[in-house]
């Protein structure tokens, strides 16, 4: 088979993992609103808030909201994969269709690249390993989709970039959720307010340097 047509099948695989983890995320919400409400109002504010600042956010807020701490575990690892799997496809389509225009949407798909090429010597060290331990760093932007966009520049093919990132990904949501629910459950211990607080400063800690790091990215584009 040719080596083109066979990545095409390995993108659209990829984009109907991610869309079935999308449908499986909305169907546990719904059946979390009928069997748990509780529940289902602490995965919506987890699942948002990892959606728009990431898991370093997302999870202390979900937890926080008083999300059971494997649910909240699976909810991030299943965003990341849905939200990676069905847009890492689209990032590349785009990038083929539209290379030439210069338009915001470009400039900012280009600058992904260019973020994702900062790390490219150390994954040509290590191959597949690289990237596990690139995802592993806390507080970089290396979640599975800059994985896959990083395992491309490398010239790693699709299929050889799910285990190590499915295996990190996995791994850094469960240290991050369950070293932050005993830290919660600590702070709980001496007031409830206190596990509050300081899910809320993780989160608008997070979301400040987001939208910092955002405002930043948005003035560079318009210089180009």
């Amino acid at each position: 088979m040719p080596r083109a047509v066979a990545g095409v099948r390995s993108e659209v695989a990829l984009a109907l993992a991610g869309l079935s983890m999308w449908l499986l995320l909305a169907a546990q919400l719904a059946a979390l609103v009928f069997f748990a409400q509780d529940q289902a109002r602490a995965m919506a504010i987890g699942l948002s808030t990892e959606l728009a600042f990431g898991r370093e956010a997302g999870i202390p807020a979900g937890l926080a909201a008083g999300l059971h701490p494997l649910l909240m575990w699976e909810t991030s690892v299943l965003q990341d994969f849905a939200t990676a799997f069905l847009g890492y496809p689209v990032f590349l389509y785009l990038l083929h269709r539209f290379q030439d225009r210069d338009i915001y949407l470009m400039r900012r798909l280009r600058r992904i690249e260019a973020k994702a090429r900062e790390h490219e010597r150390f994954v040509h060290r290590y191959g597949p390993l690289g990237i596990a331990l690139f995802m592993l760093v806390p507080f970089l932007v290396n979640g599975p989709f800059v994985a896959l966009v990083l395992g491309r520049l490398t010239g790693i093919h699709t299929r050889d970039l799910l285990a190590p990132v499915v295996a990190a990904t996995v791994l850094i949501a469960g240290a991050w959720t369950f070293a932050l629910d005993a830290m919660l459950d600590l702070a709980n211990r001496f007031d409830e307010r206190i596990g509050y607080v300081a899910a809320a400063v993780a989160v608008i800690a997070v979301a400040t340097l987001g939208i910092i790091d955002f405002i930043r990215e948005h003035r560079a584009l318009r210089a180009e």
